[in-house]
C-alpha cells in the first residue's frame, strides 16, 4: 500500500516527534509505573504489618481476659516495639 505525499509528510513528522519526545514520553510512563507500584507495595505492606499486630493485640486481650499479667506486658511490650505506627499499638498501650 502507497502512500501519497500528505501521508508520507505525516509519517515523517511522526518520526521526528518521536525522535525528539520518545525517550521523555518513555521516561514519565516508567516513572507512573514505578510511582503506581510503590504505592501498591506499600499498602501491602501497611496491610501487612496491621494484620500482625491484630493477631499480636488478640493475644493481649486474651491475656487481659485470664489476668495473665506476664502475657499482658509481654505482648503489650512486642505489640508497641514492633508495630508502633498501627492503630493497635496505642490500644495496646492503654490496655
Amino acid at each position: 500500500m502507497a502512500l501519497d505525499l500528505e501521508e508520507q509528510e505525516q509519517v515523517a513528522e511522526l518520526k521526528a516527534w518521536w525522535t525528539q519526545h520518545g525517550n521523555l514520553l518513555l521516561a514519565v510512563v516508567i516513572a507512573a509505573a514505578v510511582a503506581v507500584v510503590g504505592w501498591q507495595g506499600w499498602r501491602w505492606y501497611e496491610h501487612s504489618q496491621a494484620a500482625q499486630a491484630s493477631v499480636l493485640y488478640d493475644t493481649l486481650t486474651k491475656a487481659a481476659q485470664a489476668g495473665d499479667a506476664k502475657a499482658l506486658r509481654d505482648a503489650a511490650g512486642t505489640l508497641v516495639e514492633s508495630y508502633p505506627r498501627t492503630l493497635y499499638a496505642s490500644m495496646g498501650a492503654t490496655t
